[in-house]
């Protein structure tokens, strides 16, 4: 974060371009479409290996080719000047009103992280549900409410002060890597709320081949990096707990998407798939470390 020229009130979007077939255009016209859009910060992260260019009028545009997208993060988020900052990816497009609920909220509670609904808007079979299950099952629509569980990493609004202080070693070793942020956020006492008009809408459709391997390349990143930077003593207690996981990780996926219509026979087949590959990847992240999992995940 910019912290010398931080302004309290404002609200700096990072909007992050990974991959070659990534297109600012659908989530910068419906920012532009918000009211009060002149008053918000946009910060576009070009991590693209070869900079697609292009002219973006009022976008602070930054060309990193090569960055994995926690480090793309973390980078727009140091060149953010806002007190808030929300990220967002081309594949989820903020619903009409995204930006306003998040002023209304920073109104209410201007010390909490903030997230919303990550609608599903894919085009694909069973497969794409459940990826959508998988990734996303816990940001279905649902009234507002004073608490989150959990924070949609391409939906999500950090209060730039904590996330500085309480974060930093992380941002600096491993980028924005949203599981382990979330976890020094809420260890200083940030609270995570959920923001009903906070909506995107996830376009995919992903094949599963390149969805699996990146799952496992996740799970991998998330148990290597869990056990590298926990004490000898938990280090040793996640290891010897990985037979728990694949029953924990199925659990929990299974308990989020009950109830959904996207909940049928072949995704419940595809979601059991996905959470396996998973959770051998976090295994052997425990016990092997990430190895290179984030550059081959992002």
């Amino acid at each position: 974060m910019n912290e010398d020229a931080a302004t309290d009130r404002l609200l700096s979007i990072v909007l992050i371009l990974r991959d070659p077939a990534d297109s600012a255009d659908g989530v910068l016209d419906a920012l532009r479409r918000e009211p009060g859009a002149e008053e918000v910060e946009i910060v576009l992260v070009d991590g693209r290996p070869e900079d697609g260019g292009g002219e973006y009028e009022r976008v602070t545009h930054i060309s990193a080719p090569g960055l994995n997208m926690p480090q793309l993060k973390a980078l727009g988020a140091a060149r953010a000047h806002g007190g808030y900052i929300a990220f967002l990816e081309p594949k989820g497009v903020p619903a009409d009103g995204w930006g306003s609920a998040i002023r209304r909220a920073l109104d209410d509670n201007g010390t909490a992280a903030l997230t919303g609904p990550v609608l599903y808007g894919g085009t694909g079979g069973a497969f794409d549900r459940a990826a959508y299950l998988f990734e996303y099952g816990a940001f279905a629509a649902r009234s507002d409410a004073e608490t989150a569980a959990d924070l949609a990493g391409n939906n999500m609004a950090l209060p730039a002060g904590p996330l500085q202080s309480l974060c930093g070693h992380t941002l600096r070793t491993h980028g924005l890597n949203k599981p382990f942020i979330q976890q020094e956020l809420l260890a200083g006492g940030v609270s995570l709320r959920w923001v009903a008009g906070m909506a995107i809408r996830l376009q995919t459709k992903h094949q599963p081949g390149p969805f699996l391997k990146s799952r496992f390349q996740y799970g991998r990143c998330f148990g290597g990096v869990r056990c590298a930077e926990a004490s000898p003593v938990r280090a040793a207690l996640y290891r010897t707990g990985t037979p728990l996981i694949p029953p924990l990780v199925l659990y929990r996926a299974v308990r989020r998407s009950v109830g959904t219509p996207l909940l049928d026979a072949g995704s419940f087949f595809w979601l059991m798939a996905i959470c396996a590959v998973w959770a051998a990847g976090e295994i052997a992240g425990c016990w092997a470390g990430a190895g290179d999992s984030s550059n081959r995940l992002y």
